[in-house]
Order: C-alpha cells, then structure tokens, then sequence
C-alpha cells in the first residue's frame, strides 16, 4: 500500500501544480490610445479613407475625435461602447450617422470589423470594411 500512496501523492501534486500553471487574470481589451483607422467602401469599390486621432476609454465607453482623409468626413467624434472584445461606436459623416462594429485584438492592439451608413447625402447609404491599429 505504501505504492498506491505514493502515487496518490504524486497524481494529487501533479494536479495542482498544474491548475496552477499559465494562470492569472487575463488582461482587458482597451481602446484608449492613438489609433489610425482605415476605412473601405464595398458599394464604391476602390473608395477608402483614413483617420486619426486619439480614443479614451472610461469603463464600457469609447470616445474621441477622428481626422480623416479620403472620406466623406474630415474630422468627427466618435462615440462607442467596448464589451469583452466587441467595439460598436457611430461617427457623423456631413450630419449622417455612420455605424461600425468589430472586434479589438487580445493585447488591444488591432481591431477591425464592417461599417453601414443611411441613405442619402455623401455617404448615400455606403457600407464597407474597416480595421485600426493602436500606435
């Protein structure tokens, strides 16, 4: 019997040393940083646009203002909401609410998702791609 306990004690050490192993709180995606966003048109293909700007990040809520170039906007806010690893925020284009939505890497570094905008004016109900990366 000194055998069976012994290899109790071997198994039950194994175990917890390894529940113990690669653990510790994983840590939270985070938009808050200076982004620069690029933006594609799938209705105007070969439309892209990019943008700047620096976001901050208080609980679940994004905001900030964006520069861009190429795009029916020059500068906007940009006002969001980020749960887990899911971004939604909305940017006004000449008065016209443009909505994206995507996911933000692990080390919050990337994210990148599509994008509807309404009918009429500048944006004239364009849709497309988008990705960002923190620098």
């Amino acid at each position: 019997m000194p055998e069976m306990k012994a290899l109790t004690l071997i198994l039950v050490t194994s175990a917890v040393l390894t529940a113990g192993c690669g653990g510790g709180t994983p840590t939270a995606a985070s938009m808050s940083g200076n982004w620069r966003f690029f933006v594609t048109s799938q209705k105007l293909v070969g439309s892209t646009g990019t943008g700047n700007g620096a976001l901050v990040q208080s609980g679940q809520t994004v905001s900030g203002t964006l520069n861009f170039t190429g795009a029916c906007t020059t500068t906007t806010s940009l006002a969001g909401t980020l749960q887990g690893n899911t971004f939604a925020f909305q940017l006004t284009e000449h008065g016209q609410p443009a909505s994206f939505s995507g996911t933000i890497s692990n080390n919050s570094s990337h994210a990148s998702g599509s994008w509807t905008t309404t009918l009429g004016g500048c944006v004239d109900g364009d849709f497309g791609t988008w990705f960002a990366d923190k620098h």
